[in-house]
């Protein structure tokens, strides 16, 4: 394939052609680029033995993608990653329809705007002069090379990776020649001179070659963008019980602010079509609770109403009200809760008898929420359950669910095809409540309420997790042990419904219940062991990294 060519697919938005061009302005310098694509928005993973800067790689992916000028393309999301490490250094979202300096700090604001432009910028390769005739001993450390690639960078920036690529030439390549050393000084007005001579035709980077080893790299983490599938209509990410900002425990984050508690997590639930969550909680300032919490194990739960502009500034679209402590300040608690959600431009689901409509790329989904309770849709009624899957399918073209089952605690992992009693409460039978709602026409089922993860299945094409365990504890949800353990869950989804693809996105809560990013995979290597004792059959895979694909 010609570079005419590769321009051509590079400005469709072909993932795998701007990851070739930004490879060859970048690869021979320790820096190599993996790029996967989401409907408009670009996920490109920037790697290096060092930590990447952060400025200079914003700098050449922005000018780049500026001067590519793809209309398919709005948003372009950077990640800085050390080679030796599994999670990101720093993570990035640029609006390609806005100015580069709206997306930084103010010291990064100064060093963009005295940064010279392509037409005064003026290399120095001409060496000062030595008085002796021993050539200078260069002393080649960590900090020396971090600044070389600083400042390589910040040139490919301002001159533009697509520039470098289409022209051929590799300016980088001739930096620190000696033949660049020995050249003259080039001139203010000769803006040609910011470019080497083209190297001689055996040097010359071939665009095979380079794609080839662009896709030799080491594949994407569990917290890196997983490709996007043709058959791939929408994507869904979906997180367990939420309990934030409760008045429960005194643990609670109100000392460190409540901006803390998505901090850590917050970048790798973005580029969903959904984010859906399981809101365990209450937002209102109503303080009579029904509920006798003397009483050893009885618990209410109640959250600021500030906290949903939270909820919503983290990402999320959908809560699901239908669980055990939706009441625990009564009816005017939920109802606060449900008012609140929607104040702060989310939508909620779990009344009794509610279909939730979204339009999403012109596709409608629906969610329908459960729980033991009767209170709710219950998982216990299934002729009710089933009506209500078949009103949703006469409108949606992919219907998930929403569950609040199961018993709760450490001892809960597993999944069993049998009613659940916790506490003398019939918390339902999971499998058969799943399973059914697959058979009536749902396409997605997200359990939660154990307070665990559990296993996933594929059962008919369909994707079933039966509990994605917790995910924001704040003080109020144990952490013990496997109880830390949480994930976020990413799926692909066609638009007939059908699991495509998918995958975990690592977490552990630490011991304030608050979610970070767990390099060590614990819930992946959890979720792989449960699901091939639960489910041996399944026709998925799990890998180390967390990617779940279709056998």
């Amino acid at each position: 394939m010609g570079r005419p060519d590769l321009l051509a697919l590079a400005k469709q938005g072909d993932e795998s052609a701007i990851a070739t061009l930004i490879n060859i302005a970048s690869q021979k310098h320790g820096l190599t680029a993996t790029v996967s694509r989401n409907g408009s928005c670009l996920h490109v993973v920037l790697v290096s033995a060092q930590v990447p800067e952060q400025y200079p790689c914003i700098r050449l992916i922005y000018d780049g993608m500026q001067r590519l000028g793809s209309p398919y393309i709005d948003c372009v999301r950077v990640y800085g990653r050390q080679s030796d490490r599994y999670w990101h250094n720093w993570t990035i979202k640029l609006n390609l329809r806005e100015p580069l300096s709206s997306h930084l700090s103010p010291t990064e604001t100064l060093i963009a705007a005295t940064t010279a432009s392509p037409e005064s910028i003026q290399i120095e390769m001409q060496p000062s002069a030595v008085t002796s005739d021993r050539k200078p001993k260069v002393i080649q450390t960590k900090y020396r090379k971090k600044q070389q690639q600083k400042q390589l960078l910040r040139l490919l920036g301002c001159i533009g990776w697509v520039l470098i690529a289409t022209g051929g030439y590799l300016v980088g390549a001739q930096l620190n020649s000696q033949e660049a050393r020995n050249s003259k000084k080039p001139s203010r007005n000769t803006p040609s001179s910011l470019v080497a001579k083209k190297p001689p035709a055996s040097k010359k980077p071939k665009v095979k070659e380079l794609r080839k080893s662009a896709e030799s790299l080491e594949g994407f983490s569990a917290l890196e963008p997983i490709s996007r599938n043709p058959d791939t209509a929408i994507t869904i990410k979906a997180v367990g019980d939420m309990v934030p900002g409760t008045k429960l425990s005194r643990k609670r984050t109100q000392n460190i602010g409540n901006d803390i508690i998505f901090k850590g997590v917050k970048p790798y639930l973005q580029g969903a079509d959904i984010l859906f969550g399981n809101f365990e909680s209450t937002l209102t300032n109503y303080t009579k609770s029904p509920k006798d919490t003397k009483r050893e194990r009885v618990h209410a739960f109640r959250t600021p109403p500030e906290y949903a502009k939270l909820l919503k500034d983290t990402g999320f679209d959908v809560l699901s009200v239908a669980n055990n402590h939706s009441l625990d300040y009564s009816l005017v608690g939920f109802a606060d809760t449900i008012k609140n959600i929607e104040k702060a431009g989310m939508k909620y689901v779990g009344k009794k008898n509610q279909i939730l409509y979204l339009n999403v790329k012109n596709i409608t989904v629906a969610f329908i929420g459960f729980s033991h309770s009767d209170f709710h849709n219950s998982i216990n009624d299934l002729p009710a359950a089933k009506a209500l899957v078949e009103e949703a399918k006469k409108t949606a073209e992919i219907v998930v669910i929403s569950v609040h089952g199961g018993a709760e605690g450490i001892d809960a992992a597993r999944v069993k095809n049998k009613q659940e009693i916790f506490y003398g409460e019939n918390r339902g039978n999971m499998v058969l409540f799943a399973r059914s709602m697959v058979d009536y026409g749902a396409d997605l089922i997200l359990g939660h309420g154990p307070h665990v993860v559990r296993s996933v299945e594929v059962y008919k094409g369909k994707l079933i997790a039966y509990s994605l365990g917790n995910f924001v504890g704040d003080g109020a949800l144990s952490t013990k042990g496997v109880l830390s353990n949480s994930l976020i869950l990413n799926v692909q989804l066609s638009k007939e419904g059908n699991f495509v693809a998918g995958n975990i996105i690592p977490v552990y809560l630490n011991s304030q219940g608050i979610p970070q990013p767990d390099n060590k995979l614990r819930s992946v290597e959890m979720l792989r062991s449960l699901t091939k004792k639960d489910f041996p059959n399944t026709p998925i895979t799990i890998n180390e990294k967390g990617e779940i694909s279709k056998e």
